[in-house]
């Protein structure tokens, strides 16, 4: 009797901490993720002067490929916002242009910033979506020095929409993968000195892992 009252106890004390475990287990896409995340990622983009066609070709027959290699802080905030600051390493490739003659090969860096909303699902997935106006990108050496473009938006049928990643995160919360999607159509401007807008296609993919949340705890310090 009193065996078969201990294996009772036990039982109900598993039934009853359970719940709390799969609670705490599915609680960072339940509700909100805080905290600083270290981002490294790679990106590549074909951009376009002229545009694209609905072949995501270039217009006019050119554009122009450049690499980034990308590192740096992603933050994210318990109301469902966040920001990233990330620095581009950037190799571009020689290119011709009709009536106006070929650009040698070169190389640069970005600084790149931008401020962010984002949701979270029961499957995993965190969703984020860029502030129109906010996605700025800023050359601080190369040849493309100073200049300053901010990516509008995505680029549909003359509509422009706002950049936006499906991304998937681990149930403790704590390492975020994401890529691309389908390749969208980006409609730049430059903001630092007048000229006509760029477009581009771009394929991304990078991980973001925890590193400490705002009140200085670091991923081992639980």
């Amino acid at each position: 009797m009193k065996g078969s009252m201990k294996k009772l106890a036990v039982f109900v004390v598993i039934t009853v901490i359970a719940p709390f475990i799969m609670a705490d287990i599915a609680s960072p896409w339940q509700h909100a993720i805080r905290g600083k995340y270290a981002y490294t990622g790679e990106t590549t983009c074909l951009i376009s002067p002229s545009g694209f066609t609905d072949k995501l070709q270039p217009i006019a027959g050119w554009g122009i490929i450049q690499t980034y290699s990308r590192e740096g802080k992603v933050t994210f905030e318990l109301n469902g916002t966040g920001s990233a600051d990330l620095f581009s390493r950037v190799v571009a490739l020689p290119y011709s242009v009709p009536n106006v003659g070929s650009f040698p090969p070169s190389a640069g860096t970005q600084e790149v910033t931008y401020d962010f909303t984002y949701t979270l699902t029961n499957d995993g997935t965190i969703t984020i979506t860029v502030v129109p106006g906010t996605f700025i990108s800023t050359w601080i050496t190369g040849p493309s020095k100073p200049a300053s473009y901010l990516v509008e938006g995505v680029l549909t049928d003359g509509v422009i929409t706002p950049i936006s990643w499906d991304n998937a995160i681990t149930p403790d919360g704590k390492t975020i993968t994401f890529t691309a999607g389908a390749p969208d159509v980006f409609k730049l401007k430059r903001i630092d000195a007048p000229a006509a807008p760029n477009y581009s296609i771009c394929h991304n993919s990078g991980v973001l892992i925890w590193v400490r949340d705002h009140a200085g705890h670091h991923c081992d310090r639980d």
